[in-house]
């Protein structure tokens, strides 16, 4: 059986490392070298005025999507300005990366190795009794068959990557039932955006997600900010690799996923894969700032219904079949267990002792 893990900017910001749109956004606007062209000084400054939403809610979604509504600031004669705008934040996102994680990706300890490789095999433990009891006759240590755990990661970084190795020589647990079963974790690591020093891709999902409707058909624009287009260019079969990965998965897990429209062929990946058979189940860890706690069951149902319409709006569900894979979307708010790992944390027991 095959179990896979979509994992997000979230993941890198649990582990210590200030990866966010927010944290990038502010240091990059203070950066001013010499000579800077006159579109890139405007491209900070209408960065720092847009306020559409709180500081606390604003993602890389929200950016890529105002890349694409900023077009409309160009004309064929500038479209290389806007070029060079993507490029900048582009090569400025590289370098404030490598800031964040500088001296802070180290060799995994074994403690930490293990409390990740628990965190991969608890990934049911925190989800409401009903899913428990659907998918129990899929657990590792019960199902009659290997277990096989991978991993799409939606992030520039290799911290992901430096865990999952490290968890991935030998396998996680073993059980007699059937035939010398394993779980194992796939060391491969799938990075659908690229990562910092192999083509990074930053921008929107489609044509139609660029505004300017005259720049549309240009296809130097179209190659830049286009993600899926910009890595079919690049001959890069990533893509197809993790469609492929998603498609034979029994169990897929999100997290530390926003569910952006600039990731919408991922979403609609998601559903079609949901609505190929009942035994498809789909776990949603979804981070809340403890936002929703169990104390309102209100803000619960409220919260699910929320997540629930994010996913439908990627599907052609009909009614029946939305309540149907209602059951077999299960949704854990703010996980205490799932791929929780702290980086930081040999540098305070250093600090301590």
């Amino acid at each position: 059986m095959d179990i896979t893990f979509l994992v997000g900017n979230g993941f890198d910001i649990s582990t210590g490392i200030d990866t966010s749109y927010n944290g990038f956004y502010q240091w990059y606007c203070m950066q001013k070298p010499d000579n800077e062209p006159e579109w890139i000084r405007d491209f900070k400054t209408d960065i720092l005025k847009d306020l559409e939403k709180p500081l606390e809610e604003r993602t890389w979604a929200d950016f890529e999507l105002g890349l694409g509504r900023y077009t409309t600031n160009f004309s064929p004669e500038t479209v290389d300005h806007f070029i060079d705008c993507y490029e900048d934040a582009v090569t400025n996102l590289q370098r404030y990366i490598e800031l964040q994680i500088e001296n802070k990706v180290q060799d995994i300890s074994s403690s930490q190795k293990d409390a990740f490789a628990k965190s991969i095999l608890d990934f049911t433990d925190e989800v409401p009794e009903a899913s428990k009891v659907v998918m129990s006759p899929m657990l590792p240590g019960i199902i009659q068959e290997n277990v096989r755990f991978h991993f799409i990661s939606f992030n520039y970084t290799r911290v992901l990557d430096n865990f999952v190795e490290a968890v991935a020589s030998a396998p996680l647990t073993t059980w007699t039932v059937g035939v010398g079963c394993t779980a194992k974790a796939d060391p491969k690591i799938l990075h659908i955006h690229g990562s910092i020093n192999d083509l990074p891709l930053m921008g929107v999902n489609d044509v139609g997600q660029i505004k300017n409707s005259i720049l549309q058909n240009n296809i130097d624009l179209q190659q830049c900010i286009i993600k899926p287009l910009a890595s079919s260019v690049l001959g890069e079969t990533v893509q197809s690799q993790a469609k492929q990965l998603i498609k034979k998965s029994t169990i897929i897990c999100l997290w530390g996923l926003s569910i952006g429209d600039t990731d919408a062929q991922w979403w609609e990946e998601i559903m079609d894969w949901l609505s190929k058979g009942k035994e498809k189940q789909l776990i949603v860890f979804w981070y809340t700032g403890g936002k929703v706690t169990k104390r309102l069951h209100t803000k619960i149902l409220k919260a699910r219904q929320e997540i629930y319409k994010k996913f439908f709006d990627y599907s052609s569900f009909t009614r029946e079949e939305m309540e149907e894979a209602k059951k077999r979307i299960h949704i854990v708010f703010d996980t205490q267990k799932v791929l929780r790992v702290n980086l930081l944390e040999k540098e305070l027991s250093s600090s301590l002792s």
